[in-house]
């Protein structure tokens, strides 16, 4: 397995492996990373070259590895209706499978060997009998949520299942859904009821934004002729004492 948080998530699928822990394992990765897809291989632990025992492990644990990839994917189905997930989808399934010697597995024994290569070459051209070739396949598989098209060219896809949603669950989904559309209306019409608010500003010091000038104490200056402005001679009449009349 690899420590890699960018790529793909590797998972090598080995005899003496459980599979319940290899099936718990792909379960809390999709549960933690949603974007990155995970490998299950049966590829020999080290690289080419470097690698010692026997090669016929890779093949031999192939059921294994179908068997686990089965697991997880009705598993994921299940988590989703048992945590009322809204996916409909299970897991994107892309499938490899290839020979080792063609990824450089086995030829540094062969190379030990000395002229073997020229000597079967010469043989098989001579017509009289045929190098012997040894091919070991592996199988990969790639489980993703997403689908992958740079994998479409170089491997079988096979579609997601389907989650089937019982009469009750869907009433639940639509009863959910027609709730959250209740909120989200209600929500609306809280915000168009809130009364506005306003914020008072102290007078603006920029010159480039003086103060507003003095509002008119006259409301309406079209009022004015049904008021007369007291004279000084009608202010005297009124304040004088009456005169004595004979």
């Amino acid at each position: 397995m690899e420590t890699n948080d960018a790529g793909p998530k590797q998972l090598r699928i080995t005899s003496n492996g459980k599979i319940k822990s290899f099936v718990s394992f792909a379960l809390d990765f999709f549960k933690k990373c949603d974007s990155r897809p995970l490998v299950l291989h049966t590829l020999p632990r080290d690289p080419p070259g470097e690698t010692k025992g026997d090669l016929n492990n890779a093949t031999l644990v192939i059921p294994r590895l179908i068997s686990v990839v089965e697991i997880i994917k009705r598993e994921y189905i299940k988590a989703l209706h048992d945590t009322h997930s809204t996916r409909l989808f299970g897991l994107h399934q892309y499938n490899q499978l290839g020979t080792l010697e063609d990824l450089g597995y086995g030829e540094a024994v062969e190379n030990n060997s000395g002229d073997s290569r020229d000597k079967q070459i010469a043989a098989a051209l001579e017509g009289k009998n045929f190098p012997k070739q040894k091919q070991t396949p592996y199988l990969q598989v790639t489980l993703s949520l997403e689908k992958i098209p740079e994998l479409s060219k170089s491997a079988t896809y096979q579609p997601p299942a389907t989650r089937k949603l019982s009469k009750s669950a869907k009433a639940r989904a639509k009863k959910r859904e027609k709730k959250a559309q209740a909120s989200s209306l209600l929500a609306c019409q809280d915000l168009h009821l809130a009364p506005p608010t306003f914020q008072l500003s102290s007078p603006s010091t920029n010159p480039s934004h003086p103060p507003p000038r003095n509002v008119s104490s006259d409301p309406d200056p079209d009022l004015a002729h049904h008021f007369t402005t007291p004279t000084t001679d009608d202010f005297v009449s009124a304040q004088a004492p009456p005169q004595d009349t004979i």
